[in-house]
């Protein structure tokens, strides 16, 4: 798990939290910069990877909206995931705004995580056709 939140480290700025894969980012991203010769005080602010808690969310579409501005770039689910990440991990084809560019399975691993990008453009363009279509 540790190899895959290290390819997750590398190449996202912001993502939901997983409980899975989520405890190894920070520890991944410290490996990934290694080494770090100064902090501003506190350890925690060095990283730059963003963690969004999904929480009571509804709709992906409200998680993203919500969490655009503070950098969300990636959507990560894996088997375990409850809610609304797991209707992402098991019907990604309902989601035409996300791009999925890694899982684990297809690199050997056992444990299977899904990365998606969140393409913003495609994203503006299906709340514009979910909106036109239910009127609001």
């Amino acid at each position: 798990m540790y190899q895959v939140a290290k390819f997750v480290a590398k190449n996202v700025d912001g993502i939901n939290s997983e409980p899975k894969v989520g405890k190894y980012i920070q520890i991944a991203e410290m490996a990934n910069r290694w080494p770090i010769t100064s902090t501003p005080g506190n350890l925690k602010e060095t990283f730059k990877i963003n963690q969004f808690h999904v929480g009571e969310m509804k709709t992906l579409e409200e998680f993203i909206s919500k969490n655009k501005e503070q950098n969300l770039t990636h959507i990560i689910a894996d088997e375990y995931s409850e809610s609304i990440l797991s209707e992402v991990y098991n019907h990604e084809e309902k989601f035409p705004y996300l791009e999925k560019i890694y899982e684990s399975k297809e690199h050997g691993y056992e444990y299977n995580l899904k990365l998606y990008k969140i393409n913003y453009d495609e994203f503006a363009k299906y709340l514009q056709i979910k909106n036109k279509n239910y009127g609001t």
